[in-house]
Formats: C-alpha cells, structure tokens, sequence
C-alpha cells in the first residue's frame, strides 16, 4: 500500500495537459491532494473529501481520480467509482500508465457485477426536446433502457416543453434492474387558460361574498324597524336577542366583505395573466399588448381597472 501512495503521488504531479483552462489550478490541486494522502490512515473522511477538492482543480491527474474512485466505493456510490474508475482506465491505457491502468481493470471487475440499474420506459415517443434526469444528470436517449446509477434513493425527472413534469423517487439495489414506466405527460395549461380558471374562480368568489353580503343587510337592517329595539341613530340595541341578532348579521357582512375583496383580487390576477400571455398576434409582428392593472376607487366602490394597448 505504501508504494502505491507513492507512485500516486508522483504520477498525480506529472500527469497533466499542456494548456491548463483557467478555471484548473493544478498546483493547488496537488497540494491538496498530498494533505489527502497525509490524512487518508488517521481521518478518512476528511481525505476523501480533499481528494474530491483536488479533483476540482486537477481533474487531469490519475491519482487523485483514483482516490476519489476509491472513496466513492467505500461510501457505496458504486456507478459513480465504476464512471471514474473507467474514464482511469481509458486515460492510462493512452498515457501508457500500466500500473493504473491495471489497478482500474481490477476494481472495474469487481463492481460492474454489483451495479444497479434503472430501465426508463416513456409511454411516448423520445422527442428531441425530451429529457429524463436521474439525480440531475442526463440521461442519454440510448441509455434509457440501462443506466447505471448509485444504490440508494434516486429521483427520476422527465420533462418536455409545453408538457408537465414527471417526477418519481425510487431506491435502486446492488445487483438489480428497476423498471420506471412513465405515462404520457400531461398538456400543461396555457397562461391564457389559467387566467380565464383564475378569473372564472374569483368571479365566483366575488358573486358568493356579494351574495353573503346582501344576506347580512337583509337580517341587520328590519332591527332597526318596529317591533325590534335597535336604535337607527346609535346602533344599540336594548333587547340582547336583538343585539345577537345584529353582531351576528354583522361578522356576516364582514365575511362577505372579505369574500368580495379576494374574488375581486383573483379577477384582476386572472385578468393580466390573460392579457399578459404569448398570443399569435405577438409573433406575427404584431406590437405586444401592454396592460396595466390600476386599483380604481371611487364613491360607488372599489375594483381594479385594465389601462393600456390590447
């Protein structure tokens, strides 16, 4: 073991391209690959996580992807070693590298057998637009039907444009393949149409706080007439089932008050979703309707006003 550290740590110096991007320091990597190397026997967590940091500045080197191949094995992340400990291998065989090469071989053999995989079915056609995510990485159309992925709890994603996302966790074990059929994605609703649902659902909440509204005024205003005892000048009531009576057809009024201000608001939201969305006419070359929603106030009530080009 201890002359492996050491071949690792020289070829982890030497192995590295000509013309480095500016986003690798290679140097830093390094020294961040001798302090893993320091720490892998008294800490091994905290080197795996500097392999990993060193592989971020260095990801050229084969003996911090080894080491971080490595670590991914420990911590049962089996197709993310075997994806580097392959990408190891192809690197060494063209570098003439044998030792790592076979020490990546070797490892490859022993976990290909213990890979899960997942099988994605999609009950439509592969669109080009198409994409299916495992963990946030995508996933090739022609490794669809096998793709190897870490045990665990893994998130599928499928999304097309225009259409609703399919979204499905699944626990992946060693050695077994999990079948994923994914329905026909749902038509997502336009903004036109949404607006028209949100406007439809506050006119109805309008109409419904109206309606309690005029219920309340119905019950509180006969108090005020014979042969009730609620005073029209000073709203007090002597008889106290008529004082109930009026606090009740009050916090009435009061919920339709609010019914009527939320359904009035879910209008106007309705209304410039509609008058905001994407139409033919804009991509014809049409001027793009500009609208804006103004509250408006006046002695007859409250609303919100459209002021702008339709």
């Amino acid at each position: 073991m201890g002359r492996r550290s050491q071949i690792v740590v020289v070829i982890a110096l030497l192995w590295a391209p000509h013309r480095a991007r500016a986003d690798i320091d290679q140097q830093h990597g390094d020294r961040l690959f001798e302090e893993a190397v320091a720490l892998r026997k008294t800490d091994p967590e905290a080197a795996c996580a500097k392999f990993e940091e060193a592989l971020r500045f260095n990801p050229q080197a084969p003996g911090i992807l080894l080491n971080v191949a490595i670590c991914d094995e420990q911590h049962g992340k089996i197709a993310s070693a075997v994806a580097r400990l392959q990408d190891l291998a192809d690197r060494s065989r063209e570098a003439g590298l044998d030792d790592y090469g076979r020490d990546a071989e070797a490892r490859l053999a022993t976990l290909r057998p213990q890979l899960p995989y997942v099988a994605i079915r999609l009950a439509s056609p592969v669109a080009t637009e198409t994409k299916v995510l495992v963990d946030d990485r995508l996933v090739p159309a022609d490794n669809l039907a096998r793709y190897p992925v870490d045990p665990g709890d893994r998130v599928i994603v499928v999304t097309a444009p225009g259409r609703v996302a399919f979204r499905t966790t699944v626990t992946a074990v060693k050695q077994q393949t999990l079948v994923i059929d994914v329905p026909v994605l749902k038509k997502r609703l336009s903004r036109k149409t949404i607006g028209v649902i949100t406007m439809a659902g506050g006119g109805a909440v309008f109409l419904g706080g109206v309606a309690i509204g005029l219920t309340a005024r119905s019950r509180y205003n006969p108090l005020f007439e014979p042969p009730h005892t609620c005073d029209p000048v000073t709203r007090i009531c002597d008889d106290p089932r008529d004082h109930a009576k009026a606090k009740s057809a009050l916090t009435l009024g009061t919920v339709g008050t609010v019914a009527g201000v939320v359904g009035l608001g879910a209008v106007g939201v309705g209304l410039y979703i509609y008058l905001r969305a994407p139409n033919a006419a804009a991509h014809g070359g049409e001027p793009t309707p500009k609208v804006s929603l103004v509250p408006h106030v006046d002695r007859d009530g409250a609303g919100v006003m459209a002021v702008g080009r339709f």
